[in-house]
């Protein structure tokens, strides 16, 4: 019964629930979803294995700096999911990267 509400929003109808039911269930589920929703933008980066934490320390303080001024969004609301990918499964104009030029900082 409650499964298809997920796929409608946020915040699940209590239209003909009982109130026990509500106040018990559907009240702090509602909030949980509420709160959920709030937990964005989700960036995900994907770029060559290899680099550093400190290059990731500084790939999401910049993207999490950007995101906010241009949203109004608090920093805690942005997620910044970077991964790492092997040059020989990544492709690009129809090759393998690993079979054409790597930079030499990732090599």
């Amino acid at each position: 019964m409650f499964k298809s509400f997920f796929f409608h929003g946020p915040r699940l109808p209590a239209s003909g629930v009982p109130g026990i039911l509500e106040r018990a269930v559907l009240a702090p589920l509602n909030r949980h979803l509420q709160k959920r929703t709030a937990d964005m933008p989700v960036i995900t980066v994907n770029w060559w294995q290899g680099n550093d934490r400190e290059a990731r320390r500084e790939l999401v303080a910049g993207i999490t700096d950007v995101v906010t001024r241009v949203s109004g969004c608090p920093d805690d609301a942005v997620t910044v999911i970077v991964r790492d990918v092997e040059p020989d499964h990544w492709g690009k104009g129809g090759r393998l990267v690993d079979e054409s030029h790597i930079p030499r900082g990732l090599r």
